[in-house]
């Protein structure tokens, strides 16, 4: 009895093993490797791109009830020329579903009339993030909820620049967040501990003899 119910733990701990390593800080080359993912409590982040980004800048993890990640693009352009950029990835929860997402921009402005701007593209719809200088006020749609996804397919579109000659802009990161709407067990954790808990009484029948 006591050892079937040692192992039942440990079964179940076997089986949760086949999700992705945690997301931590770590470079957007790293991110970007062949076959990469990581997970943010039952979010999982894969297919990572990009392009017009220096690729040693940190991509960081973002908790709370909300999670994502933080993209720190370090990205600037001097007036009256411009730059582009752009940044993708999938999002997917198996055992739950997602019904909200945000978009965040930090250190966007620039000292004269230059402008960023990031537009991000998935299933639900279209957010947008502009900030324009000098005054630097950002507008734009931050926030959204949906019918709730199983999956995302995320991409973002970065521009900055404009303004008079030697105008700098600035775009220091991008970041992005969503919500978890209901969570299900992993159907391969409820068959095992369905079929452990089936056991239980044949274990307890040969304890009591």
């Amino acid at each position: 009895m006591k050892k079937l119910l040692l192992l039942i733990p440990l079964v179940v701990g076997v089986a949760s093993s086949a999700w992705a390593g945690t997301c931590t800080s770590e470079a957007l080359s790293i991110y970007e490797g062949s076959g990469f993912s990581c997970n943010i409590g039952d979010l999982v982040f894969s297919s990572f791109t990009s392009s017009g980004v220096d690729t040693s800048t940190n991509v960081s993890e973002v908790t709370g009830p909300e999670s994502g990640l933080d993209f720190g693009v370090d990205l600037s352009a001097v007036g009256p020329g411009d730059q582009g950029a752009s940044i993708g990835y999938v999002v997917t929860c198996d055992t739950c579903t997602m019904n909200d997402w945000a978009l965040a921009t930090g250190g966007a402005g620039s000292a004269g009339e230059g402008a960023v701007s990031v537009v991000e593209f998935s299933t639900p719809g279209v957010l947008s993030q502009f900030t324009q200088g000098p005054a630097n006020l950002t507008t734009g749609t931050g926030s959204a909820t949906f019918a709730p996804e199983t999956a995302l397919s995320v991409g973002t579109s970065i521009a900055l620049g404009g303004g008079v000659s030697g105008t700098v802009t600035t775009l220091g990161s991008v970041t992005n967040l969503f919500s978890i709407t209901s969570t299900v067990p992993e159907p391969s954790s409820l068959a095992l501990c369905a079929g452990l808990l089936c056991l239980l009484p044949f274990a307890r029948r040969r304890f009591v003899r």
